[in-house]
């Protein structure tokens, strides 16, 4: 089984993907950290260097090309369901789960990590908060293509189990 975990930046894909791993022995990727080590290079080099279109292309093509050990989580970057047919690719593939933050949770997970993240560089306040609203808006389909959601104000250690059960019964 392979679950790509997708939802906004800050919504903690990363964070739960790992929890999750390690309490239920499944392997665990990053989908970010995987780009960063096939272009030896950040997330935010690649876009500051080679802009967002190539970012999304290698972000595919490690996604739809990495031998991922199964079973495994993969924590997947904010956009890519949304680009390069990607969300119909993991559908196929695997679960889809769409973590799902507020504007205001996310904001307060993104609060120290702008220089980390391209996208929020030299955003803060009111206009961070613009932002994350537009491109949940944006984004809203692409999301809402997981096979399951999952609110992230109720997600805790146990919360895999309950999501593999959900989908067994709904498949």
């Amino acid at each position: 089984m392979l679950i790509f975990l997708i939802g906004f930046m800050g919504a903690g894909k990363s964070y739960w993907g790992k929890q999750w791993s390690s309490a239920n022995r499944f392997s665990f990727h990053d989908l970010d950290a995987l780009v960063e080590a096939k272009e030896n290079k950040t997330v935010s080099d690649i876009f500051n260097e080679d802009g967002e279109s190539h970012f999304r292309a290698i972000e595919s093509e490690v996604l739809q090309s990495f031998n991922f050990p199964k079973p495994c989580i993969i924590a997947c970057g904010g956009g890519t369901p949304c680009f390069n047919n990607n969300i119909a690719w993991m559908n196929n593939a695997g679960l889809t789960v769409f973590l799902k933050a507020t504007p205001l949770q996310i904001i307060a997970n993104l609060q120290n990590d702008g220089a980390k993240r391209p996208l929020l560089a030299n955003l803060s306040g009111d206009a961070l908060q613009e932002f994350v609203e537009q491109k949940l808006t944006d984004r809203a389909q692409c999301y809402e293509a997981a096979k399951l959601t999952l609110h992230t104000r109720h997600l805790d250690t146990n919360s895999l189990h309950s999501l593999i059960d959900l989908h067994k019964n709904n498949a």
